[in-house]
């Protein structure tokens, strides 16, 4: 996600700068084009590198059903709150178990134990990474087996995200993380991309 929004506003800033500089004739008929076209145009000129695949060439792989077409609203203009590291962990142990408690909520608290026993990470460790934090269980899909994983807070909502390269099938993949409120709903971001 972060990845993609990030080219996102690199493409929104090369293109106003090239419309403002009259590379683009602006008429009502044909309007300045999309920052993606741009950049899949410029990538097609002599000596550029061949264009790579966007998330958009792996959707034949599956789209996940934690991954709806409809997500709970988040206001994306409230400070981002990113977790750290050692507040996220993949579920590694019996996460038939660990999908089970989400198949009807987003997030789900769980017992240290039952963290420690997910994640195989001891509960010693798991409460000195933030002493006040409850373990929840939440949703994430995975594009690749090993993604990159960030979660953030935007107010009360949570954004978990996994971002890799290539096009392996989509995969509902439970999360661990160390919370210190209960989420009011978690939106599940997926890229993935070569």
């Amino acid at each position: 996600m972060l990845v993609t929004r990030t080219l996102y506003a690199v493409a929104a800033s090369v293109s106003a700068f090239l419309i403002a500089n009259g590379a683009f004739a602006q008429t009502a008929a044909a309007p300045p084009p999309f920052p993606l076209e741009m950049f899949k145009a410029l990538q097609a000129m002599p000596g550029s590198a061949p264009a790579p695949q966007d998330e958009d060439s792996c959707k034949a792989s599956a789209v996940a059903s934690w991954r709806p077409d409809s997500q709970p609203a988040v206001d994306w203009s409230k400070p981002a709150v990113q977790l750290a590291a050692d507040l996220i962990h993949p579920v590694t142990a019996d996460e038939a178990a660990a999908s089970a408690k989400l198949a009807a909520v987003t997030a789900a608290p769980v017992s240290l134990a039952e963290a420690a026993r997910f994640t195989g990470v001891s509960q010693a460790r798991l409460q000195a990474a933030k002493p006040n934090a409850k373990p929840y269980l939440v949703r994430s899909v995975y594009p690749v087996p090993k993604p990159t994983l960030g979660v953030t807070w935007y107010g009360d909502m949570l954004e978990v995200a996994a971002e890799g390269e290539g096009c392996a099938p989509f995969r509902n993949t439970p999360l661990l993380v160390l919370l210190d409120r209960p989420p009011a709903g978690v939106f599940v971001g997926v890229s993935a991309g070569h």
